[in-house]
């Protein structure tokens, strides 16, 4: 009896060392393959869009380097200087910078360089297959939108920081019913399409002046602030600037 006892607790210590049987590993497998087939998709398009977030930060920050670069010198940087230009001076009368945070030019989110085309075209090598389309749409789409509210905010930025560096007070024209965003320092003006629907929220009076069609920035940075709302039907988007610092901040609407 003992011995059998022996036996049958032996029989029992093997099956607890076993290990798993080909149906539990492709149980596990199968698993496995259903959370990758729900969640990966999901993961690689939030990859994806941050990293297209980050080239659009990246752009705006050349804008607004430009547009410094501009006021310094009188002129953009041609074809063959480059983005390098707003790093370097290679001797050029008037250069105060560098206009880049760190004095380097960042390659974009995909470890490829910028490319550079004057008067002002900025490219991303990245994101070429993503931008070739089979048939470009009349309406304004809802990337198109964000861009031109990334291109108002870099504006506003530009003009903000033009007031700092040059101690001045500065207008950024507003035009809601002509669609046009007017820079106070280069002139530089944003058209926006028949499609797109603008809105602009303007202090009535800043510095004891009456206002109403600017946002203006003084030599401390600081704004009356205001809010210019870019919207098409079901998608919009806020640029904000705050009445007290000047800072400039980009808000997305839901739209009915």
């Amino acid at each position: 009896m003992r011995q059998k006892l022996t036996i049958s607790a032996a029989r029992r210590r093997r099956r607890s060392q076993a290990g798993f049987t080909l149906v539990e590993i492709l149980v596990v497998i199968t698993i496995i393959g259903l959370i990758m087939a729900l969640v990966g998709p999901r993961v690689l398009n939030y990859l994806g869009e941050s990293k297209a977030k980050a080239a659009k930060i990246q752009i705006e920050s050349f804008s607004s380097a430009l547009d410094l670069y501009y006021l310094d010198l009188g002129r953009y940087p041609n074809s063959n200087e480059g983005l390098a230009a707003l790093t370097r001076s290679n001797n050029a009368p008037g250069w105060n910078g560098p206009y880049l945070r760190g004095g380097v030019v960042p390659n974009d989110p995909w470890g490829h360089s910028y490319l550079y085309r004057s008067p002002g075209v900025l490219a991303i090598i990245g994101m070429l297959a993503a931008i070739i389309l089979p048939a470009i749409p009349r309406a304004t789409t809802r990337a198109k939108l964000e861009s031109y509210a990334v291109e108002t905010a870099a504006l506003l930025k530009a003009d903000r920081s033009a007031a700092l560096r040059r101690q001045i007070q500065v207008a950024t024209q507003v035009d809601a019913e002509a669609r046009s965003i007017r820079s106070g320092v280069t002139g530089r003006t944003i058209r926006l399409p028949n499609d797109v629907s603008v809105e602009a929220m303007l202090a009535s009076r800043c510095a004891d002046r009456r206002a109403g069609r600017s946002i203006d920035f003084f030599p401390s940075g600081m704004s009356c602030g205001g809010v210019i709302a870019l919207a098409r039907p079901g998608m919009g988007f806020e640029v904000r600037v705050n009445w007290l610092t000047g800072g400039v901040d980009i808000v997305p609407k839901k739209l009915l």
